[in-house]
């Protein structure tokens, strides 16, 4: 598991823990795991994919509550429920790799699947490994 695959299992432990913001659970834990490194802690497409997994109630004893609601959810937080989304209908992608889950999203999406994710599936690999997407909530 990647370092933001990491960021992401672990914002979610502190948020089934008791922490009550999505947002402040993710920062806290990427100034752990990325010390040294101030751009990786304020990359937005894996923080927003994490949100987007949490607004929409599909981390296994989260509430959505946890996440500030957007008006517009980013294309990150869009992407990211769709992955987990196939995830739930066919396990079976989970043992590839993450570019033919990102290629998945892409083309059911209709948008270009030849965009680069930017470790967005990371997030929702781990945290789908590591059980904790609420496969009820995402079918």
């Amino acid at each position: 598991m990647g370092k933001y695959g990491t960021t992401a299992v672990q914002a979610a432990k502190l948020l089934r823990d008791g922490h009550t913001s999505a947002d402040e659970a993710w920062r806290d834990v990427a100034a752990e795991v990325f010390p040294d490194a101030p751009e990786a802690k304020k990359k937005g497409c894996p923080r927003e994919a994490f949100l987007g997994l949490c607004e929409a109630g599909l981390i296994r004893g989260v509430s959505a509550s946890t996440c500030r609601k957007v008006d517009s959810p980013s294309l990150n937080r869009r992407y990211s429920v769709a992955a987990a989304r196939l995830l739930v209908t066919d396990p079976g992608l989970a043992s590839g790799s993450k570019i033919d889950l990102w290629h998945r999203v892409m083309t059911e999406s209709g948008a270009d699947p030849g965009k680069n994710q930017n470790s967005q599936m990371d997030v929702v690999l781990a945290l789908w490994n590591a059980g904790l997407i609420d496969t009820s909530a995402a079918s």
